[in-house]
């Protein structure tokens, strides 16, 4: 049987998954877009990163409890394993920016972390079989859109350096939006189940 989620939740997945997406595209275009608005000060910087860790942290528990009642025990604990990592990394650039700093030698292993976790599951995600879990499709797609921004990213990155263009290295951001259109997709495939909340306002 297909996992199933309220329509609230639903809606909070696609508005946590719009928001990395445009977080994405904003840092992305970042450097171009100081020529028609102003720069934000730290604080503004800080609140809009503080959001982005609350839609990653979100949308990665709505995945963990989706692979615990679909029973993909080994997914379920290395996304389990990448949100501590990749929380803690987001956590430690919000506590460094006011100018408490944190080691980097336990920065670097989160992001050792962090990466082996990101390519064991998308290896893991790959060799699934969609046909019991309609969703899957949608992740599998998602594990081709990080492989995607990868690659991508690394081209725009290379293009960048060889043409001494260090100034837009923003733009290597870009690509990293296009997996969480998936993440909508995902959530727009899980059955609804009621709202015990809409229920109680019935009555």
């Amino acid at each position: 049987m297909e996992y199933s989620i309220t329509k609230s939740k639903r809606n909070n997945l696609i508005l946590c998954a719009s928001y990395i997406i445009i977080y994405y595209v904003y840092n992305g275009l970042s450097v171009l877009l100081t020529y028609i608005m102003r720069e934000l000060d730290p604080i503004e910087n800080e609140f809009i990163n503080v959001l982005f860790l609350i839609s990653s942290i979100y949308l990665y528990v709505v995945l963990i409890d989706y692979f615990r009642k679909t029973q993909l025990r080994t997914l379920e604990i290395v996304t389990i394993v990448f949100l501590i990592s990749e929380a803690g990394i987001q956590m430690i650039k919000l506590v460094n920016a006011f100018k408490f700093v944190i080691p980097d030698l336990l920065t670097n292993f989160l992001g050792i972390l962090a990466a082996i976790n990101i390519v064991v599951w998308i290896v893991l995600v790959l060799r699934l079989k969609t046909g019991s879990y309609p969703a899957l499709v949608s992740l599998r797609r998602y594990a081709f859109g990080i492989i995607a921004g990868f690659v991508l990213g690394v081209i725009i990155a290379t293009v960048l350096i060889f043409n001494r263009l260090t100034g837009y290295f923003s733009l290597v951001f870009l690509p990293f939006a296009i997996p969480y259109i998936f993440i909508m997709d995902f959530a727009l495939k899980l059955e609804i189940k009621e709202d015990n909340s809409e229920n109680k306002q019935k009555f």
